[in-house]
């Protein structure tokens, strides 16, 4: 089943040096496999008279080998934000002329001039996604049950994807447990599996009102007790923690149900123990699950598990474009952080190039730092809520990992906390 990408993509006006220039009745279109419809490119074409060229690949390291090894014909790409950041840098995306873009003041401003092309001279915004939390007080119902269980817990998680009812009769296929209940007055009865734990995973798509759930199921807020917008702007991974004994089988359940391909699993150091990690995420990074599982009683992962009486999301990684900004309103809000041992920072300074006025900086707001090559990740906690609970906010440039690095210092941090916690 192919997951609908939901986070931004970008559509382009590139062409290569050695390309030249496309005929005047084709458009030369490099996207997505998958991703727009045959119906749309056909009206296109019936509307303008200008036949489209449809090239397409399977994720952003295949588009981008493909445009540095040059000799392609393009007018229009599509890629992630980070590979439009490589183009960019190595100049091969021809500069926009927003006279014949009219319609780009219809987009909001806080999608624009993004971390990757900050002029805003080379992208347009295509799509994004957003971050939408739920939470249920309900007293009767799936989610009142399971917290009766587990107590305040992650319960079910919602997947876009292409086509919801297609998704769910493959999760019949694969032997994958169904799960319906009452559905009330102004409710969408939506397609949904168990997962890890007996949480559930719910199915939406763009074809069906599944895809205006928020509008249907929801009202807004407007009793004004909204703080200061903090800038999130996606989800960007979930950590879910099982059983050691767990981790095949949960491996097996999301790379056959969905389009997703696991990375090479590493070993995590906890002050309790060792904790293996295991990643499985999507071509393009839109889904990314962490999968974390220990043979030590005495690790965090175990201690969630005894806590939770349970396999669960034990965090939510959130992302921000501008990390700093997002911190200083969190904190304006209230939002206790989780403080970063000071040696880290001394760490840091021995062994990067940061200038001092950063590493003060992060130090000052407890901001976890990493670097692979020129990609940079900043990283931030939340305390943890209700002793096994936390979130984390992120801001990658062009960084493809989760902060492996600092993850021992994190976890000894926490551990140190949960023996005196911080105080209200």
């Amino acid at each position: 089943m192919k997951l609908l990408r939901i986070l931004p993509l970008l559509a382009l006006a590139a062409v290569i040096a050695t390309a030249g220039r496309a005929a005047d009745k084709e458009l030369n279109l490099y996207a997505w496999s998958e991703y727009i419809p045959q119906a749309v490119l056909d009206g296109f074409t019936q509307e303008t008279g200008i036949k489209v060229n449809y090239e397409t690949f399977a994720s952003g390291e295949e588009m981008l080998a493909k445009l540095l090894a040059g000799g392609t014909r393009y007018d229009l790409i599509q890629p992630p934000d980070y590979i439009a950041e490589a183009l960019i840098k190595n100049k091969l995306l021809i500069p926009l002329d927003y006279k014949k873009l009219p319609n780009f003041k219809n987009i909001l401003p806080e999608f624009t001039k993004m971390p990757h092309d900050p002029e805003q001279k080379f992208t347009v915004p295509y799509m994004t996604g957003t971050v939408g939390i739920v939470v249920n007080t309900e007293k009767e119902g799936f989610a009142h049950s399971y917290n009766i269980t587990h107590g305040t817990a992650v319960c079910a998680l919602g997947l876009r994807v292409d086509d919801a009812a297609a998704a769910l009769d493959r999760a019949q296929l694969l032997l994958d447990m169904p799960f319906r209940q009452a559905v009330g007055p102004g409710e969408l009865e939506i397609p949904a599996v168990r997962g890890l734990g007996g949480s559930l995973i719910y199915f939406i798509d763009p074809k069906t009102d599944l895809g205006r759930v928020w509008d249907i199921e929801f009202r807004p807020v407007t009793d004004g007790s909204a703080k200061g917008d903090a800038g999130l702007q996606r989800v960007d991974h979930l950590q879910q923690v099982m059983l050691y004994d767990e981790m095949l089988s949960w491996l097996l359940f999301y790379t056959s149900l969905l389009e997703v391909e696991k990375t090479p699993a590493q070993d995590v150091l906890d002050p309790g123990g060792l904790v293996k990690s295991q990643v499985v995420q999507s071509d393009d990074g839109r889904l990314r699950l962490v999968l974390n599982g220990s043979q030590s009683g005495r690790t965090q992962t175990s201690r969630f598990l005894s806590e939770a009486f349970g396999s669960g999301v034990q965090h939510i990684a959130l992302s921000t474009d501008d990390l700093l900004a997002t911190v200083r309103q969190l904190e304006a809000n209230g939002m206790k952080l989780l403080p970063v041992p000071e040696n880290y920072y001394d760490d840091l300074e021995a062994k990067s190039e940061l200038t001092m006025e950063l590493i003060d900086t992060l130090k000052a707001h407890n901001i976890f730092y990493d670097r692979e090559g020129d990609a940079e990740y900043f990283q931030v906690y939340t305390a943890t809520i209700e002793d096994r609970f936390f979130f984390e906010i992120v801001e990658r440039r062009g960084y493809r990992g989760y902060g492996a690095v600092n993850a021992p210092i994190r976890l000894a941090a926490q551990a140190r906390l949960a023996a005196s916690p911080i105080q209200s």
